[in-house]
C-alpha cells in the first residue's frame, strides 16, 4: 500500500484518537469539487479543518464558504508534542465532553506580556 497524505493524516488521528476523513471532497455552489487530503473533524472551525499539501485559491474560498476551516500543511514525522500543538492552535470547536486530554488551549502572545 502506498503512503499518501491522507493516510498519514488517518494514522495520525488514529494515534491521537480524534475524528479524520481522509481524503475527502467538498462540492461548492458551483458544482465544482476540491479535494483535500484530510478533514480534521471538531477543530478549528465549525463544520471542521480541512487540509491540503498544495495551495489552492479556489479551494481555500469553498471551505471558508461552506463553513471550513482550512490549512495548507504537510504530514510529516514531528515529534508528538508538535503535532498536538497545531490542533490546540486551532482549537477544540465539537461538544466540550468529547475534547480530548490532551487538547488544552495554548498560551496566546498576550499572555507572554505579563
Amino acid at each position: 500500500m502506498a503512503i499518501t497524505p491522507s493516510s498519514l493524516w488517518t494514522a495520525l488521528a488514529l494515534r491521537l484518537r480524534i475524528r479524520v476523513t481522509a481524503p475527502f471532497a467538498l462540492t461548492d455552489s458551483t458544482g465544482a469539487v476540491h479535494q483535500f487530503d484530510a478533514l480534521f473533524h471538531d477543530f478549528g472551525a465549525p463544520n471542521g479543518m480541512l487540509l491540503f499539501a498544495d495551495w489552492d485559491d479556489s479551494a481555500a474560498k469553498a471551505a471558508i464558504a461552506a463553513g471550513y476551516g482550512f490549512s495548507c500543511v504537510s504530514p510529516s514525522t514531528r515529534p508528538h508534542e508538535d503535532e498536538t500543538d497545531m490542533f490546540r492552535d486551532w482549537g477544540w470547536a465539537g461538544a466540550a465532553e468529547q475534547r480530548p486530554a490532551w487538547c488544552t488551549p495554548l498560551p496566546s502572545d498576550d499572555d507572554d506580556a505579563r
